[in-house]
């Protein structure tokens, strides 16, 4: 079965702080992540940016095995 997921993402560089919202389905096993995500806040260079795309990733739920999350689309700050 799938399984929705909503997440935040915080990135922060030197320059500032991007605010990204991203929502989709998370099916095991392998896990395949597929979503989409968009802009919805940042600070210093990143004050203003908008943009979107899509997710793709993986998690294997084994150990300590890293989520692997590939984020695709168009930024403008």
């Amino acid at each position: 079965p799938c399984y929705g997921f909503s997440a935040e993402f915080h990135l922060s560089s030197s320059q500032g702080t991007l605010q990204l919202h991203s929502e989709g389905t998370v099916c095991p096993p392998p896990a395949l992540i597929t979503g989409t995500w968009h802009v919805v806040g940042g600070t210093g260079a990143f004050a203003g940016a908008t943009g979107s795309g899509v997710e793709k990733g993986k998690q294997s739920f084994v150990g300590s095995d890293p989520v692997v999350d590939e984020l695709d689309g168009t930024l403008s700050y």
